[in-house]
């Protein structure tokens, strides 16, 4: 899924641990150090974070309780 050999993924997942921002064992990650985690990330973490948080916000007009201007079908 990521696009990166296994070994390469190895090698960052031993280092994140020795950092102690994740631990790990096969099949399963947990995030020790989340702050950590994101400033060992490149710039790219905190524009994917903005981009998403943005789409998942609802515009205005999709809220329903704002019915101002809004047409009653009868």
């Amino acid at each position: 899924m990521l696009g990166a050999n296994r070994k390469t993924v190895t090698l960052a997942a031993q280092d994140m641990q020795a950092a102690g921002l994740i631990g790990y064992e096969r099949g399963k990650i947990q995030i020790l150090n989340r702050l950590g985690l994101e400033k060992a990330a490149c710039e790219c973490y905190a524009m994917v974070q903005e981009r998403f948080d943005a789409f998942l916000t609802p515009p205005p007009s999709a809220v329903q309780a704002n019915t101002e201007g809004r047409i009653k079908l009868r």
